[in-house]
């Protein structure tokens, strides 16, 4: 009997719990219908604002993404236009670049060319154009030229390039030969110092140090009674391979020493040999007779 009765009194609260859940549901449904019906004048139109705010979210959404998509597109647009100007700037800057490599080969030419135009123009004598191909020699003291012997060249002709002297041949074979520098210590050469105007200050003999450290030359002059520093030397009539007025270089400064007969000065040489790529040569300058002259009468080698 007492389990009979239990089971009576549960199944009783089950029953009562389920009527109570069906009353709650009941009253919220209840509660949303006037809530529809109160949202407007009636339930036609409290469904569509209800539609309205329940597709809201989506809306802002929709509109965010095409708001997106358009940023987007001006930035890929930004892009390819900035791209278009970058390829732009790169077809400029090959332009360029090729504009300055055929800027730098005239430079090139021009100063090539340039030395041989200055101011010395040796009419009265026939010059040969040669190409420095080489040097050679102890620290760089001799240039080789493409020029030779069928050419018509020989030794001892001297070489210059405008109004400044290179050297002289000292060997010379059928289609090249060898320079010797003024800055070789072989090489002597018969001077004189002039004045702006033109005036000779003092005559004397300018030679080479042979030095791989000093390319400058060495004046020896006597009797000088005014400064020579920042006068101009050239080679003067009692020089035997070359021909008076060719610029040998200018005068930098005096070399100290004790008292001495000949005073000694640093010139530095017209021509920097390391930039020479064409010469002249002088090849009717005559002066066999003079240099046979000379040995005979044991004069010195140096003034040459």
């Amino acid at each position: 009997m007492k389990l009979s009765y239990r089971s009576s009194s549960s199944v009783v609260r089950q029953r009562r719990t389920g009527f109570h859940r069906e009353v709650v549901l009941a009253i919220l449904c209840l509660l949303c219908f006037i809530s529809i019906a109160r949202w407007g004048r009636d339930a036609s139109e409290g469904y569509p604002r209800l539609l309205g705010l329940l597709l809201e979210p989506f809306r802002i959404t929709v509109s965010s993404l095409t708001a997106i998509e358009g940023e987007i597109q001006d930035f890929f647009g930004s892009f390819l236009e900035l791209r278009t100007q970058t390829e732009a700037a790169k077809d400029e800057i090959e332009h360029l670049k090729q504009e300055l490599i055929a800027a730098n080969q005239r430079e090139e030419q021009l100063r090539t060319l340039l030395p041989l135009a200055q101011v010395f123009e040796p009419t009265q004598f026939d010059t040969v154009r040669a190409t420095v191909v080489g040097q050679g020699g102890t620290d760089y003291r001799t240039l080789i030229l493409d020029q030779g012997s069928n050419n018509g060249v020989g030794p001892n002709m001297p070489v210059f390039v405008g109004s400044g002297l290179v050297g002289r041949l000292d060997r010379v074979l059928p289609n090249a030969s060898r320079v010797v520098l003024v800055q070789d210590r072989n090489s002597a050469v018969g001077a004189e110092v002039r004045s702006e105007t033109g005036e000779v200050l003092v005559e004397g003999l300018v030679y080479g140090t042979g030095s791989s450290l000093d390319d400058t030359l060495r004046l020896e002059v006597a009797g000088v009674t005014t400064p020579l520093e920042g006068a101009w030397v050239y080679t003067s009539s009692l020089s035997v391979y070359y021909p008076s007025g060719l610029q040998i270089g200018r005068v930098e400064r005096t070399v100290p020493g004790i008292a001495q007969v000949f005073e000694r000065y640093v010139v530095r040489p017209a021509v920097d040999v390391r930039s020479v790529r064409q010469v002249f040569i002088l090849t009717n300058l005559n002066r066999g007779d003079s240099l046979t002259l000379i040995t005979e009468e044991g004069a010195s080698e140096r003034l040459r």
